[in-house]
């Protein structure tokens, strides 16, 4: 099976990086970085005709409205790598084009993000999660008897559509303000360590990634802005709750080959005082995906995207490894949204290279657009998603940052941010503020 992606990180940071092929435009900003680490053979080039903005983050329009299947027929490829989801237009052109879409099918994506659907999932399985309400109506908010609470919408992603709220009154009035429609999903606040693993459902085979704290620290308002994932030690947390994981884990795997899934899940869930609690599951390829294929430890020193190619098309995966792998690896995945604020109303005059950076005097320079200098100590890997012109508003997405070293520590049952940390937040601000 010959397999493509546009502009597919994962693909691209695979050992076998070299047997898939990679669709960019030949004005994007990552064209040479992708140009310099693949086959010339393996590198689709695409013409925007000056379109690029309204094209280049949208993969749906990308094979709409360029030449790219006609490409993929040309080269006989077989199947089709979106960036992190698929849709009901990808699948019907593959249907059409006779390709595969390596992916969760829509529809199942969307069911297991649904916040009510994974909620009565849990409550059926008595999995462990937070007290929650479903709320059908505004007399369902006076059977709520936790707070803080967070309320969310059926379909909320990310911190849209979810609200944390102190009482029932605060309840009624965002309902009102944000005109939410119900049903809606109110849940008791866990204040506890937000952490991440990867599921990879085969067969009936299972694997488990490494564990990623999710780098959630306050603002000055009281709200919290999400920095991103560090990878953690299985050792630094007990055995205790390393078992009750693997436990709960192994459960809602055999739950979900019981609906008939295959393919990735990631789940967040929090811990506090030994226990877990679920409190989603998105069965798609995430912001941390890309350091799994780069660094293999992540997942029991196999290539993550072999398997997730296996997984996502029901095949077996290379191993039955139900358990959490044991790696040294404490590097991170910075989202460069978290840095957005002082970049509002800003318009992009000079675009920073894609590739690798190493920290110099607090500002980031230029070391190279090779994949195998990467594992270099101290370098950081800026993937970042601005172009030319563009102005910075809330809704843009400015990409990612991928560093090898640590940037957050564990206490007990509370984390920092390391000075390393701050370095190099403070790096890729700089930078970030370089652009206009």
């Amino acid at each position: 099976m010959k397999i493509a992606g546009y502009e597919h990180l994962e693909l691209l940071l695979s050992g076998r990086r070299n047997k898939y092929y990679q669709i960019s435009f030949a004005d994007s900003p990552a064209y040479n970085f992708i140009k310099t680490n693949i086959p010339s053979k393996n590198l689709i080039t695409l013409k925007s005709d000056g379109k690029l903005k309204s094209l280049y983050l949208d993969e749906n329009k990308i094979l709409q409205k360029t030449n790219a299947t006609n490409q993929l027929k040309k080269k006989n490829i077989t199947a089709f790598a979106p960036i992190d989801s698929s849709s009901t237009y990808k699948e019907k052109l593959a249907k059409d084009k006779g390709l595969t879409i390596i992916a969760q099918p829509w529809k199942t994506q969307k069911k297991f993000e649904n916040k009510i659907f994974f909620e009565k999932l849990l409550t059926t399985n008595n999995l462990p999660k937070p007290k929650g309400w479903i709320l059908k109506s505004k007399k369902d908010i006076e059977s709520i008897n936790k707070f803080p609470a967070v309320l969310q919408s059926p379909n909320s992603s990310g911190s849209r559509g979810t609200f944390f709220l102190n009482n029932k009154k605060e309840i009624e009035k965002t309902i009102e303000s944000e005109k939410l429609k119900f049903p809606l999903l109110c849940r008791e606040f866990i204040n506890g360590l937000p952490f991440g693993i990867t599921l990879l459902i085969g067969k009936r085979e299972m694997m488990f990634s490494a564990l990623r704290l999710q780098m959630y620290f306050p603002k000055k308002d009281g709200t919290n802005i999400y920095y991103g994932t560090q990878w953690v030690k299985k050792s630094d947390l007990p055995k205790e709750v390393i078992n009750k994981i693997e436990t709960n884990i192994l459960k809602m795997g055999e739950v979900l080959i019981s609906q008939k899934f295959h393919g990735i899940a990631n789940f967040d869930f929090m811990i506090k005082d030994k226990e877990i609690f679920f409190i989603e599951c998105n069965p798609r390829l995430v912001g941390p995906s890309p350091q799994m294929s780069n660094t293999k430890e992540l997942l029991h020193n196999l290539d993550f995207s072999e398997e997730f190619i296996a997984a996502s098309t029901s095949k077996k995966l290379s191993s039955h490894k139900p358990f959490i792998p044991d790696t040294k690896f404490k590097g991170c995945t910075v989202d460069l949204d978290s840095l957005k604020s002082q970049l509002q109303n800003t318009k992009v005059k000079e675009l920073p290279k894609i590739g690798y950076y190493k920290i110099e005097k607090n500002k980031l320079e230029y070391v190279s657009g090779k994949i195998n200098d990467y594992n270099k100590a101290n370098l950081i890997l800026l993937k970042h998603s601005l172009l030319p012109n563009e102005k910075i508003n809330k809704n843009s997405l400015l990409g990612f940052a991928f560093t090898n070293e640590q940037m957050s520590e564990i206490h007990g049952n509370t984390y920092s941010m390391t000075k390393n940390g701050e370095k190099t937040l403070n790096a890729l601000q700089w930078i970030l503020e370089k652009t206009y």
